[in-house]
This record gives C-alpha cells, structure tokens and sequence, in this order.
C-alpha cells in the first residue's frame, strides 16, 4: 500500500518508517519527498501552492511513481501542470483584488479546499444545491470579508451564515 500526506507524521505512534526515516511520501523542508527521502519537486515550482494542491501534487507523485513512473517524469509533470478551467483559475486583477473562477466547486468540501487557501475572501456561491448540507461553509466566515448568494440556492448559501460574524462585518 502506498500512504502520502503534506507532513511527514513522524509524531505518529506505531508509524513504520523508511531509512530515510519517512513514513509515506511527504512535504520535507518545502520538497515533496518520497519515503526514501528522494526529492521529486519543491513546492515552490509548483503552478499554484494552496494547500489542497499541495496535497493533490503528493498524492499524484505517490500514485505515478508506485504506478512505475521515473522521478524525473513525475518532476517534469508536476513543474509542468498550470491547473484545471474553472478550478481556482486566476481570472483577472482590478484594482488590486484578484478574481477566482472556482465554479467546479460544486460540493461543499470543495469549496472549504478552495478558500482555505486564501486568508481573505468575498465568496459568491450559489447555484443548484444537490441536498448537501451547506452549514459546513460557516467555518469560513473568519475568511470572508463578503458573501453573495445567487441562483436557485442563494438563499440557502446566505441561511447557513446567518449565525457567522464575517470577517468584513469586524472592521
């Protein structure tokens, strides 16, 4: 089997580690590493560094190179990759604020992965809820400094704030 994370985990108890002293493949001093301590890429090189492509870069690194693909492969992949249409894409400037097309986030977990990688966000969500509990996305509140429901569930995106101080209501 084949374990990855974005910290080595060395604090974990009944954890079997390599010689390297890894127990899976792993974030080490800004590098993903494999078990063996082989560094394939640091995190820096990557297109985007939010945590949630953090972790997507390990786990595809840990998946390619079990699958039997070289490190050097994986190396030019993982420098080569610019993102996904739609999937936290830079849209535009203005103005000093960025803009984000995060419209594939159509879950909630999405779109927790998404602004946990920002520390301050205006958040318009909306669209078709799936009967998924959107209460989830009041851990957010702390990052937002905005939020706009639209769409057919716009009501329901405003409804699972309406306990949450945002952010922009503390200034």
């Amino acid at each position: 089997f084949v374990t990855y994370g974005i910290a080595p985990l060395a604090e974990m108890a009944r954890t079997v580690l390599t010689d390297a002293g890894l127990p899976h493949y792993c974030v080490v001093d800004g590098w993903i590493v494999t078990p063996e301590g082989v560094r394939v890429v640091a995190v820096s090189e990557l297109f985007r560094s939010l945590p949630h492509d953090v972790s997507n870069a390990v786990a595809a690194t840990a998946t390619a190179l079990s699958g039997g693909a070289t490190v050097e492969g994986v190396r030019t992949a993982l420098r080569e990759f610019v993102g996904l249409a739609h999937r936290v894409e830079f849209v535009t400037e203005s103005n000093g604020v960025r803009w984000f097309d995060d419209s594939k986030a159509t879950a909630p977990h999405a779109v927790l992965a998404a602004v946990r990688g920002f520390d301050s966000v205006v958040l318009i969500a909306g669209g078709r809820n799936k009967g998924l509990d959107l209460g989830v996305l009041a851990e957010l509140a702390p990052r937002l400094r905005g939020l706009v429901g639209i769409g057919e569930s716009g009501a329901d995106v405003l409804a699972a704030f309406s306990n949450s101080v945002l952010a922009g209501d503390r200034q």
